[in-house]
């Protein structure tokens, strides 16, 4: 595919699995939401200097729970269901998050290995840490794919990714300019109808501000996970592989299978 479709088959795969996505998202980050938006609540009634220290924490929570429980379990499970979907089987959020939940150790292993390179490598100058960002950009998949270990995975995702850097690059400039965009569009309309500079508009505008990436950040997902298969189907003509497991789902349960078009 190219960057073009890739993003089309992306923002198609979404829209046809709005509810399944949204609801993968929802189930590990809107708990997280929740706390980080009472203590911001509690702040404004405590106000003085013991309010900047209770939204301090509230960050912290959502850095720490985000970054270890509901990012690594989310992306895994998006990772199971919109791979059930593109081989044309059903898919539920329990059974992804069941699949994810075997595998988070594995998952929190190879995102902390791969973000502490990339921010290393932005230290060292900023371009090598890009380009370990592009290496390993579908190592997840990997992970949750192939069984892999998060070192093996690494090394599979650039294996994979080796002469297809620049449209990794492409999307992830333009999931990532999606999100900056959205995000100020949020920001313009609330300050639209209320002073962001005020207790209550800084707590709407956190409101709208987590809507937006609850959202906007299955795209984020989802668009590694066709990465992959885009870089298997044209480096090793998985098509026919995805084909065959099809085939073999559908003489299982007794009916005959025909693998949904990527993307439905």
């Amino acid at each position: 595919m190219t960057v073009g479709s890739l993003l089309d088959r992306a923002f198609r795969m979404y829209g046809g699995n709005f509810a399944l996505m949204l609801g993968i998202v929802a189930v590990s980050y809107v708990p997280i939401y929740a706390v980080s938006l009472a203590l911001n609540a509690w702040a404004m009634t405590v106000g003085g200097e013991n309010a900047i220290y209770i939204k301090a924490g509230a960050q912290l929570v959502i850095l720490l729970l985000g970054g270890l429980i509901a990012y690594p379990l989310s992306e895994g499970a998006a990772i199971v269901a919109v791979s059930e979907r593109y081989l044309g089987r059903p898919a539920s959020i329990g059974q992804a998050y069941r699949q994810a939940l075997r595998r988070w150790g594995t998952i929190l292993n190879a995102q902390i290995s791969v973000g502490l390179r990339v921010l290393l490598g932005l230290i060292l100058l900023i371009v090598p840490g890009v380009i370990w960002a592009l290496n390993y950009s579908v190592t997840v998949p990997a992970v949750m794919l192939e069984g892999l270990k998060a070192t093996d995975a690494m090394r599979r995702s650039k294996e994979l990714t080796l002469g297809e850097r620049s449209k990794v690059l492409s999307i992830m400039f333009v999931i990532g300019a999606l999100f900056f965009v959205v995000g100020i569009a949020m920001a313009v309309a609330v300050s639209m109808v209320i002073a962001l500079d005020t207790p209550g508009g800084e707590l709407v505008l956190e409101v709208t501000s987590d809507l937006a990436q609850l959202f906007t950040s299955p795209l984020g997902v989802i668009a590694p996970i066709l990465l992959y298969y885009d870089f298997r189907i044209r480096k090793e003509g998985f098509d026919l592989e995805m084909l065959s497991q099809a085939m073999a789902h559908g003489s299982a349960a007794g009916t005959s299978a025909t693998p949904a078009a990527p993307g439905i």
